[in-house]
């Protein structure tokens, strides 16, 4: 190899490694990005799943290789997948169609992060970086906007291009960014950077009532500061003060939605002939029944979930999740080997059109106790083999708790068709994890 050719293999991989931090970033942000191009532009479902095709297949060729070598995360893996298509095949097609492109593309995000090593991972962060911060940096923008046009509305979250969850999806890009950020090398320099990026777009989400999303990020960024020493950890330090600072500073802004939002901690829900059905509730009886709305198995045909008999505030979402939760409970024993298949709880809950809204919860009720057991194994096994090797390498660091916090996410509001995040973070964590321990390894050979 000549001096001349030096040169311009750097700038190749300088040039992939660009590429791949921005289709990482794309992937892991592409709710964000699709609520953005649908404010600005208009968009459809065709295009929503053209552009995750593009980043999976991107990231993919990008980051193919070879010498792969099969792990245990990879056969828990294959084995979740294997009891999806029991479920399928023990229930028959119990969602639309649409639910099951959506959940076979998240499902191919893990195969597609699976292949990236952890130098491609090292030398992408910067380009990963400044794509999420442009995307955070308009969906700030965005939320401002429509904030101060919806201050007073007591609906609370501003709706944006129709979907009043949008400051919570810009909010787990920010949440990527800041915990990309908080891994890295950092400075003093870089900590005022950070956190002068970071107080504005907290107290601007914080005011919109983004909620446990925030309870994620500050219980991940405890990793890195409890893993860290001197210096890194008093930016880190610094770091979490002044989101908790910036959050508080953002729910005071608007108070009054706030203790609305408190008050709904001590609500509970009353049977339904305790009070008579208002316009802000729902009387479960009066809702379609799991026999109305698609066919019961056997095994539930006479059962009614605790939602049927309650009456349930639909303006509170704490009390929405509380009778979520109870009928998954209810559900859960009830689910069998392989569940009642994709959507399934949808279809015997009274809460209609509703998701448990739990990803874990809802992988044992549709997919099984094999399913459900083989999914929460895999998440174990995946934390458990960073979390030792996130002390010395600051890209594990960066995929345990890039994982730890969708995981949290994930058992607050995830389900498991739309959980692409989630999967390619369990692919990238598989792939980190076996380099990093073949790399140790290799080192202490003699």
């Amino acid at each position: 190899m000549t001096a001349i050719d030096q040169p311009l293999i750097s700038v190749a991989i300088s040039r992939n490694s660009n590429l791949t931090g921005l289709v990482l970033a794309a992937l892991l942000s592409a709710n964000s990005i699709n609520v953005l191009i649908y404010f600005f532009v208009g968009s459809s479902s065709e295009v929503t799943a053209a552009l995750l095709a593009v980043y999976l297949v991107g990231l993919f060729a990008l980051t193919f290789r070879a010498d792969v070598v099969v792990n245990s995360a990879d056969y828990l893996f294959a084995l979740f997948v294997f009891c999806v298509l029991m479920s399928l095949a023990s229930n028959g097609n119990t969602a639309l169609t649409k639910e099951w492109l959506i959940f076979v593309t998240s499902l191919s995000a893990y195969p597609a992060c699976r292949f990236l090593t952890v130098s491609q991972l090292h030398e992408s962060r910067r380009a990963f970086n400044w794509t999420t911060g442009a995307v955070v940096a308009l969906g700030v923008i965005v939320t401002a906007q429509a904030l101060v046009h919806q201050w007073y509305e007591m609906h609370g979250k501003p709706t944006i291009a129709g979907y009043d969850a949008a400051s919570t999806i810009f909010m787990g890009s920010l949440a990527f960014l800041l915990i990309s950020l908080a891994t890295d090398r950092l400075t003093r320099h870089r900590t005022i950077i950070l956190v002068a990026c970071a107080c504005p777009a907290v107290t601007i989400f914080a005011a919109s009532l983004v909620r446990g999303t925030f309870v994620a990020l500050i219980a991940t960024l405890l990793i890195p500061l409890t893993m860290s020493r001197g210096a890194r950890r008093r930016y880190i330090a610094i770091t979490v003060s002044v989101v908790v600072a910036s959050v508080v500073g953002g729910a005071a802004s608007r108070s009054m939605h706030s203790k609305v939002l408190l008050s709904y901690i001590s609500a509970d829900e009353s049977p339904v002939a305790a009070a008579p059905q208002s316009a802000s509730t729902v009387a479960a009886p009066q809702a379609p029944t799991p026999a109305a709305t698609a066919p019961a198995l056997p095994r539930i045909e006479e059962a009614r979930p605790p939602s049927c008999s309650t009456q349930v505030d639909l303006n509170n979402s704490i009390s929405e999740r509380k009778a979520l939760l109870r009928d998954g409970l209810y559900l859960l024993p009830l689910s069998g080997a392989f569940g009642f298949g994709l959507d399934g709880f949808m279809k015997h809950s009274c809460m209609t059109g509703f998701q448990v809204h739990n990803s874990i919860l809802q992988a044992v009720i549709e997919f099984g106790w094999v399913g459900g057991s083989t999914l929460t194994i895999l998440i174990a096994i995946s934390l458990w083999r960073l979390f030792p090797l996130a002390r010395g390498s600051i890209d594990a660091q960066f995929a345990l708790c890039s994982l730890a916090y969708i995981v949290l996410i994930s058992l607050m509001h995830g389900r498991t068709s739309r959980d692409i995040a989630l999967f390619a973070l369990l692919g990238l964590s598989a792939a980190v994890s076996h380099q990093s321990e073949a790399g140790a390894e290799a080192r202490s050979r003699p």
